[in-house]
């Protein structure tokens, strides 16, 4: 049974993009796009961990992390908390050591640390089926030092990067078929 992790951002696009991140793990999802929404959905479900943005109107991430630690139920206040934003201020900083959640990751979010403190939280670390959803997020030392971002070969799940270009169906290794047999 996947574990279900609720994504609470007002931007639907990094909801995508942080479920994108962690698709390699045996998760299952829901999406709030506020707070309030997401108090909603705790008290009918029950999450494993909850990954929320910091910067959202009415309710934010700090307001949302004090209702749910205040709740009545205790599945609902002691799910593990990941706090996200692009503020990277002292001030911020400071108010989230204050704000008893598991983890802080800024934005642009780096996939490898989102699975990192997802499996950390969740206790999957070293786990087959972790490893490669971390190793695939996080990509080669060498590309992520050039800023090359690794890709997936769609026929193999070869992890790619920008020293392996692949130009066309046609030079991918151990391309199923002859040329011939294939759409173009």
């Amino acid at each position: 049974m996947p574990q279900k992790i609720l994504i609470i951002d007002d931007s639907r696009t990094m909801r995508e993009v942080l479920k994108v991140y962690l698709m390699g793990g045996r998760y299952g999802f829901l999406e709030a796009e506020s707070g309030a929404r997401a108090l909603d959905i705790l008290r009918l479900e029950l999450v494993e961990l909850v990954i929320a943005d910091i910067n959202m109107p009415a309710m934010d991430g700090f307001a949302f992390v004090r209702a749910m630690r205040a709740n009545l139920m205790p599945r609902v206040r002691t799910v593990p908390i990941i706090l996200i934003t692009s503020d990277k201020s002292e001030e911020i900083r400071d108010r989230v050591k204050d704000a008893h959640v598991d983890a802080f990751l800024g934005k642009p979010v780096d996939a490898g640390e989102l699975v990192a403190a997802v499996e950390k939280i969740l206790g999957l670390q070293g786990l087959p089926s972790s490893r490669g959803a971390t190793a695939w997020a996080s990509g080669p030392p060498e590309a992520r030092e050039l800023g090359r971002e690794p890709r997936i070969d769609a026929l193999h799940g070869k992890r790619v990067t920008a020293k392996d270009p692949v130009d066309s169906v046609d030079k991918l290794p151990h391309a199923p078929g002859p040329p011939s047999s294939r759409r173009r």
